[in-house]
């Protein structure tokens, strides 16, 4: 078998190739390097996106199909991330929401009324 490296964060998530962070149960959605450093390269990435992650680079053996092979004892209870979002959509869409609909701006968000092209520029004060 051949080692790959693998990241995981602080909360023993790992990284997939969506760039989440995931339980790491799904092996084949996982971030995977063959190369230590192709996966220190990425945790300079992330670190530089989010500097609170406390990323790990994790060596780990590979399955006959190429695939990490996480160890029991590291695998969290997290929900996956594609799961969570395919199910608020359907929930919306069963719920009549339509997807192509414009958000209404608001009221304060809008631009002030007034003719503002004689507005003059704050006189400076001399120190």
């Amino acid at each position: 078998m051949s080692t790959l490296f693998v990241l995981r964060n602080q909360q023993s998530l790992f990284l997939n190739r969506q760039g989440e962070w995931v339980s790491g149960r799904e092996a084949t959605s996982l971030f995977r390097a063959k190369h230590k450093d192709e996966a220190l390269n990425e945790v300079f990435e992330l670190s530089a996106r989010d500097f609170t992650q406390r990323v790990q680079v994790e060596s780990v053996p590979a399955s006959e199909k190429g695939q990490p092979v996480i160890p029991e004892q590291w695998l969290v209870d997290a929900p996956e991330p594609e799961t969570e979002l395919a199910q608020a959509s359907l929930e919306g869409l069963d719920a009549g929401e339509s997807t192509s609909e414009q958000p209404q701006q608001s009221a304060d968000l809008a631009a002030p009324e007034g003719d503002f092209s004689q507005a003059q520029p704050a006189q400076m004060q001399s120190a």
